[in-house]
């Protein structure tokens, strides 16, 4: 016959109570979320806008700004690259709007012939044209409270 020494109620409570805390602190990934800024992507035929003449589209500038015939433009967002960080975890949050625009350099130029003088860069509205994951830190549950 197996004797047990008896054991106080409390301490069987503590041990109880401790188990699952501990567990979930051991899963705890450790990692947050990393910041990533704010990209603007430039596609498509490359054209100078400035000093220069156009007829009927043909031609362009020589001297002057750059003007791509799309740009994009990925906000701000958070991403899950593994940076350590004690006590927490990178989750996913919400997708965010990546916008695209439509340019062409414009100025003193006739719209429709297209004669003239192509100044400056001139863009469209921006438009939605995709989505990018956003993702961010949070706390595990652990004993300290973190």
């Amino acid at each position: 016959m197996l004797k047990m020494k008896p054991v106080s109620l409390a301490v069987l409570f503590l041990l109880l109570a401790a188990t699952p805390l501990r567990t979930a602190f051991a899963e705890c990934p450790n990692t947050s979320a990393s910041q990533v800024d704010v990209e603007f992507q430039a596609h498509g035929e490359l054209k100078t806008c400035g000093l220069g003449f156009v007829i009927f589209g043909i031609g362009g500038a020589i001297l002057g700004e750059n003007c791509p015939e799309h740009e994009t433009r990925v906000p701000a967002h958070q991403e899950c690259r593994g940076a350590e960080n004690a006590g927490t975890e990178c989750s996913k949050d919400t997708d965010l709007a990546v916008e695209t625009r439509e340019c062409a350099c414009g100025g003193l130029v006739i719209p429709g012939i297209r004669i003239g003088i192509p100044t400056t860069c001139s863009c469209e509205g921006w438009y939605k044209s995709g989505t990018v994951e956003d993702f961010r830190t949070e706390r595990c549950d652990g004993p300290d409270g973190l």
